[in-house]
């Protein structure tokens, strides 16, 4: 290699410094896999590790200190930046660490050893397809589970129908009707199937279901918000507000009302949790909602299924187990969903105003982006968002 030539001038973030010595290290992940009374091991190898570079670096002159306040603030810049490796030229690296070294005997100079780690091509679209994955999880666990709940509640139903006593038939299917007419006093024109909801017990979890399906439509038509979420909520609490059964008194057996009542309980928790997705979806692309308002909905959520799951518990806890834990699955997938909505943002902290401002030139001034005075309004309850004085301590995300 011709050094007059091809050498090129180190550089970090666009500054240049001079570049004394270089320290490169490569290594590979291995992995050993040994086995009882058999010499050696046979060795794995998963890939290279990141390149590790040190680097020795001089600055000197009357205007040191100037050169290395520059050198000092590109190294303390947070996230990846450009190196250009005076050898093997320009990569992609991460400070790990740095120190300056002065001396008493070298006066109007520093030197500075540098540890970077060379850091591969980010791709963002594995990481929102793996939580929008973990989002459309929720849907998967609720429809499994409504399904188990139909197929359970046929089976309980058959068992009360095979006994062939005609009023309590009959006042279950009082208990039945009114229930269901009850969810459809909420949404019109849901078509119901027909069918006889004593001879198929299991379409009275299909119109159930489809009238809940009709208030998310409704409620989701134009945008999935905390408003629409807090809409579906009201809707489904009147739905699922219990019914008195106008059947003879005689005839009435409250373990079938509070069968009946459960049915409902259970499809409006299922649609909760469905509808707390649909809005953690929609905060991955168009954010309108504080992280506090996102817990809000999934505690929402998993409350109105701990219901179900208690009452479940109470009625019959080894009959029911199947419906236990699969309910428990649905809050487990409501918990990661709300995760994964709240990692597609960047951290919250909080920050001082430096000082008198307003939004507008607040977000122009912490993230070069003056459009996001929107988001800082919404994070922060303000009675005077045009004016915030010196010294107040806003909510803001990190980045």
């Amino acid at each position: 290699m011709t050094w007059n030539t091809t050498l090129q001038d180190c550089q970090f973030r666009g500054v240049r410094f001079d570049c004394i010595s270089t320290n490169d290290e490569s290594s590979r992940a291995l992995v050993e896999h040994a086995y009882p009374y058999r010499d050696g091991a046979e060795v794995e190898d998963l890939g290279a590790n990141a390149w590790k570079v040190t680097v020795k670096t001089l600055i000197y002159g009357a205007d040191y200190e100037t050169q290395l306040d520059q050198l000092m603030a590109a190294l303390d810049t947070a996230g990846s930046g450009e190196f250009v490796h005076p050898v093997f030229g320009r990569m992609q690296v991460q400070v790990a660490s740095y120190r300056p070294v002065h001396d008493a005997e070298s006066p109007d100079q520093a030197q500075l050893e540098i540890s970077f780690v060379e850091t591969a091509p980010h791709n963002p679209f594995f990481d929102l397809t793996l939580k929008q994955a973990e989002i459309a999880a929720v849907g998967t666990a609720v429809d499994s589970t409504t399904s188990l709940l139909a197929d359970d509640y046929a089976h309980k139903v058959s068992a009360i129908t095979t006994e062939g006593k005609v009023a309590r038939i009959e006042a279950m299917r009082a208990q039945v009707e009114q229930t269901l007419a009850q969810f459809r006093s909420v949404v019109n024109g849901v078509q119901s199937s027909g069918l006889d909801l004593m001879a198929t017990p299991a379409v009275l979890i299909t119109d159930l279901t489809a009238c809940v399906q009709a208030v998310q439509l409704l409620a989701f038509a134009a945008v999935a918000n905390i408003q629409s979420f807090d809409n579906v909520q009201s809707s489904l609490i009147a739905a699922g507000q219990p019914v008195a059964n106008t059947a003879p008194s005689y005839s009435i057996n409250l373990s079938d009302n509070a069968l009946v009542a459960l049915q409902a309980q259970s499809v409006a928790a299922l649609a909760l949790a469905d509808a707390a997705a649909v809005v953690f979806a929609q905060e991955q692309t168009l954010p309108t909602a504080t992280p506090m308002q996102l817990e809000s909905i999934a505690a929402v959520a998993r409350t109105n299924l701990q219901a179900v799951i208690t009452t479940l518990r109470t009625s019959s806890p080894l009959d029911n187990q199947a419906l236990i834990e699969s309910f428990k699955n649905v809050a487990a997938s409501v918990q990661i969903a709300l995760r994964a909505a709240l990692l597609a943002r960047p951290p919250m902290t909080q920050r001082v105003v430096e000082f008198d401002s307003c939004l507008r030139l607040l977000a122009h001034h912490w993230y070069a982006d003056h459009t996001r005075a929107a988001e800082l309004l919404r994070l922060n309850n303000l009675p005077l968002p045009n004016f915030i004085p010196r010294g107040q301590v806003l909510n803001a995300y990190a980045q």
